[in-house]
């Protein structure tokens, strides 16, 4: 009877897993910073509601805040 082999190279979805978790973490701190840079042209409100969805939820926050968010941030300058 044949041994199973263990492998300790990690598999294509663990590569592309940590990939997206890389990728998740840099925009999510990009939209943050992105966020507190224009807390003068929001409400302390609205600026702490914004950290709150972005951190809580990374990909769709941070993709609300660049598509909504940090659009009305600028049309109030």
């Amino acid at each position: 009877m044949q041994a199973a082999i263990e492998s300790t190279a990690p598999s294509a979805w663990d590569v592309w897993g940590g990939v997206f978790v890389v990728i998740a973490l840099i925009t999510t701190v990009l939209a943050v910073v992105s966020i507190v840079r224009h807390r003068g042209d929001l409400s302390t409100r609205v600026t702490t509601v914004w950290l709150i969805i972005t951190v809580i939820f990374p990909p769709l926050g941070v993709i609300a805040w660049f598509v909504a968010g940090r659009r009305a941030a600028q049309d109030k300058n």
